[in-house]
């Protein structure tokens, strides 16, 4: 497993040479993965991993939703030429098709992932129970938690793609996306806007 396609891959259906839609049996394994990812990823950064909490509920539903509006213009069309008419009418009523392409672009991608677990929030990290003396601005991250796991496991994903993702206001970024109203479409524009290739000195 990695961490493009655990996160980014349908997390619903499994797509079949034969033209048929099988539900997916991984899905618990996907989640645990990005659990395990986030668990290490607060720890390396120095703080306590007592205090996180991963809502695994939340995590899965923004997969879903994900999957839902990035995948359902595929899922529509992999099983269009079946006589199962009963699995492409499932398929139909479940879609959102906001993106009416079968190979969505990455930077589409990223922006509605980075949108649905901006709005589930699954990572959450108590200040409460962080040790005495735990610096400030440590203090402070727990405020914009989520979003900067977010960021983190799209950074992941990105560096995987072998681009860089250049953000210069870090701080005013995750507040942002924390406390303002977003949409796909102002992300998408962020995605292609600040990612570029690794080789890139621009």
């Amino acid at each position: 497993m990695d961490l493009k396609s655990v996160l980014l891959d349908d997390v619903l259906y499994e797509y079949i040479d034969d033209g048929t839609l099988l539900y997916s049996k991984r899905v618990d394994e996907r989640v645990e993965y990005i659990v395990a990812q986030v668990t290490s990823i607060t720890a390396g950064i120095g703080l306590d991993t007592e205090g996180l909490f991963i809502d695994r509920l939340a995590l899965y539903q923004a997969m879903l939703r994900y999957s839902r509006d990035v995948w359902s213009f595929k899922r529509a069309h992999h099983c269009s030429g079946l006589l199962q008419m009963a699995q492409l009418q499932r398929v139909l009523h479940e879609g959102s098709y906001r993106v009416m392409t079968k190979e969505p672009h990455i930077n589409k991608q990223l922006a509605f992932m980075v949108y649905w677990l901006s709005i589930m929030r699954p990572f959450r990290l108590d200040y409460k129970k962080l040790p005495n003396g735990t610096a400030p601005e440590m203090i402070n991250i727990t405020l914009v938690f989520n979003e900067i796991m977010t960021i983190t496991l799209i950074q992941g994903i990105i560096h995987q793609c072998q681009y860089v993702l250049k953000i210069k206001e870090k701080d005013s970024f995750f507040r942002d996306l924390s406390f303002r109203r977003i949409n796909r479409s102002s992300l998408e524009f962020f995605f292609e806007f600040h990612m570029v290739k690794q080789n890139d000195k621009g």
